[in-house]
């Protein structure tokens, strides 16, 4: 039996630690070793879709196509509190998984967070919650259905303490070959409508890049 197409991390000494790696069957143990050498040995892949995998280089949110050569920095250095972030899914062209960000006090909390491709295409699903109602949030896969759609699936945990919630985002597609133009560069920022700790859901906005609060 050929098992084909896994990630994860191999360890190779102490010297050069742990590297995310690529597997193109698992019976033969043979791999690619995905770490760029940016950072040595503090890389790990988490999921794959097609030629995508994702997962992190020294806790920046990491992209690559098959080889170490193609890794693609996810991490938002836009975003000043952006302390690190992790990829846990991939499908197509959408990455999705979380952002730490540092507060003065040393802690912080952890948002569930979602890219096209780049860096600067990643949106914060977290900020469309509830305002106040969750602290930590996490998206962990995501699917595209036929028509485009985008279903990422997640959890969230309550600011009072209480057990983590299930979430769910679906993005709207307003009509076909939208993924295309998200591909693009987030061609419209999301607008959602939402239902605490069920579902969120969202669609092009207008040009501000806002979205109304629904209840």
């Amino acid at each position: 039996m050929c098992i084909r197409d896994s990630v994860g991390t191999l360890g190779l000494g102490a010297a050069a630690g742990t590297h995310a790696v690529l597997w193109n069957d698992v019976t033969k143990k043979t791999y690619v070793d995905l770490d760029p050498d940016t950072w040595p040995g503090r890389s790990k892949a988490n999921a794959l879709s097609g030629d995508s995998q994702v997962g992190y280089v020294h806790m920046d949110a990491a992209l690559w196509h098959g080889t170490a050569e193609s890794w693609v920095n996810l991490h938002p250095y836009h975003i000043p509190t952006a302390n690190y972030s992790i990829a846990f899914g991939v499908y197509q062209n959408v990455q999705v998984g979380i952002t730490h960000y540092a507060m003065p006090d040393g802690t912080g909390p952890t948002y569930a967070s979602v890219w096209f491709g780049s860096a600067e295409s990643f949106f914060d699903l977290h900020s469309l919650l509830e305002p106040g109602y969750y602290r930590n949030s996490r998206a962990n896969d995501v699917g595209v259905a036929e028509d485009g759609t985008i279903y990422i699936v997640g959890y969230g945990a309550p600011a009072n303490g209480g057990p983590a919630e299930a979430l769910l985002w679906t993005y709207v597609v307003p009509e076909p070959g939208s993924l295309a133009a998200l591909a693009l560069g987030l061609a419209g920022l999301p607008f959602f409508r939402r239902l605490r700790g069920i579902t969120c859901r969202w669609k092009p906005t207008t040009s501000s890049g806002r979205c109304p609060q629904h209840p």
